[in-house]
Parts: C-alpha cells; structure tokens; sequence
C-alpha cells in the first residue's frame, strides 16, 4: 500500500487529482491546501509520494517542501500552472522527479509518478555505491564531499564555489582521490562510483 500526499491550494484541482489516484488503485491519500498543515503530515507519517503544487500561498512554498521532502528521503514532483523558466530553474534545483503543468489528464499524472518512483530507486541505489566508494578508498570528509560534485560533471571552480574553497585546493583533494581510487581522471571517477 502506497502512502500519498497531495498539496494543493485549489480544492477542485486537489480532489481531481485525488480522483485520478484512486482511480488507479491507490487508497491511502492526504491532501493539504496549507504549507504549515503538509509540513505536520511530513513530520509525523512516512509517505511514499508527494504531489507538490509549487505556488501555495502566493510563493515558492512547494520548493521548500520538496527540499523537506528530499531531506526524508520521499519522492516528489511538481504539479503547478508554471512552466517559466525562473520557476523551472528553482523547482529544479530540489531534483524532482517530474514537472507537470496544469491542466493534466491522469495518463501524464501516471507517468510522472512512475518515472519518480524509478528515478528515486536509482538514486537510493547510486547513493548506496556512493558511501561504498567512499569506505572502501577511506576518503575524508572533504574528499567525499569533493567526489560528490566531481561525479555532477561539475568544473573545479564550481566545486569551489560551492564550497567555499579555492580551484588549487579542489585540485589537490582531487589529486588525492585519483591515487586512492587508482583514476586517472573525473571520469574515472563517474564510472568508478556508478559501476559498483
């Protein structure tokens, strides 16, 4: 039995969404219209699935519950009349599992609770290979915490803007991880983590 959450201002459009659910079998749904009301749901009951409208009470408050949401480890995604792309680059940054923008049919509410679902399996699954890499080659905490944006593609002086560090140290805890790791490279590195 799947555990859902609903958030959504619109009462019409939450019990039509709720509809579709249970339409597809599903029996176990909270609905919200406040962010203070799902933000009690999320602290007091595990859900399997969050639907999240991203504009609740005239802001952004459905990114902040998808940040709640990746913190406790409960697939979400966005369902909202937004589809700007200041809105996208936001909504984005929480690494939803899908974006759907209203008005919806429930084949495409179907779709992107099933592509949450598989993209939260892969992601438990690469955060399990992560730690893995991460004891097995005994790398500091600065060195996982260096690793993890390195296999985001990212360039040494974003690694270092994210955190606070200047390109040469990046590039010296880099150096580090390539001998522990037996890399040679960045790449390396991505296929080292995601082939275990």
């Amino acid at each position: 039995m799947m555990n859902i959450l609903i958030v959504e201002d619109e009462i019409l459009i939450a019990e039509s969404l709720k509809q579709m659910l249970l339409d597809m079998g599903y029996t176990e749904i909270t609905t919200c219209r406040k962010l203070n009301k799902a933000l009690i749901q999320l602290s007091q009951k595990k859900y399997d699935l969050a639907i999240l409208d991203i504009n609740i009470e005239g802001g952004f408050e459905g990114i902040e519950l998808g940040k709640v949401c990746n913190e406790k480890g409960i697939p979400f995604f966005y369902s909202t009349s937004y589809s700007d792309m200041d809105t996208i680059i936001k909504a984005k940054e929480t690494l939803p599992g899908g974006y759907v923008v209203k008005p919806y049919s429930p084949e495409e509410i179907m779709i992107a609770k099933e592509l949450t679902l598989m993209h939260h399996d892969r992601s438990k699954m690469a955060q399990e290979q992560f730690k893995q890499v991460v004891i097995q080659y005994e790398l500091s905490k600065r060195e996982s915490e260096i690793l993890t944006y390195a296999i985001k593609r990212m360039s040494n002086a974003e690694i270092a803007e994210k955190l606070f560090l200047s390109s040469n140290t990046v590039k010296f805890h880099l150096k580090n991880i390539f001998s522990k790791t037996n890399s040679q490279n960045k790449k390396d590195l991505l296929e080292l983590v995601t082939q275990r």
